[in-house]
Order: structure tokens, then sequence, then C-alpha cells
């Protein structure tokens, strides 16, 4: 038998701008997270001139790469099994 859930005593998860909001700079072009202990979300990702911009999420990470031929710039959030730690790599 499944009975309704009962309504929620607290108001919903808020959006991710209630974590600690931080850029990143690097060549590349600009990262914004909102950043928590326990993980981060991407806000924005701005590519500067003549760069390209992916992103990956898994559980535990987020990256975000830019890249220009074959030069490239990455902002990765890690936070598996730790608070969370962000770092720009650039090749």
């Amino acid at each position: 038998s499944s009975e309704p859930a009962p309504a929620p005593s607290q108001p919903p998860r808020p959006p991710a701008s209630t974590g600690d909001v931080r850029g990143y700079d690097v060549l590349g072009g600009q990262v914004v997270l909102a950043v928590r202990p326990d993980g981060a979300e991407l806000v924005s990702a701005t590519p500067n001139q003549g760069y390209t911009v992916q992103t990956w999420q898994n559980e535990g990470w987020l990256r975000v790469e830019f890249t220009r031929g074959e030069h490239g710039s990455t902002v990765f959030a890690s936070w598996y099994e730790h608070p969370t730690t962000v770092e720009r790599i650039e090749r």
C-alpha cells in the first residue's frame, strides 16, 4: 500500500545561488560556481574570444574546460569523500 507522502515541513531546497558564489578566471575564460562544503554547481561559464567551452558533471566532481586548438584551461571542482576543492589547470 503506497500512502501519499506527508507535506514537507521545511521549504524546498533553495537554488544554487545559495552556495558561496565564486568566480575563477583562467586563460580561456571565466567560470562562476556556487560552492558548498559538499559540492559545487555551475552558475556560468563564459569563454574568452576564440575559445569553446564544455562542461562535465558527475557524482563528486564538476569540470569546465575551455579550448582553443591544442591549448586549454580547465576549472575542476571535486568533493568526492572530502570538502570541495577547486583547481585551475592550464595546458
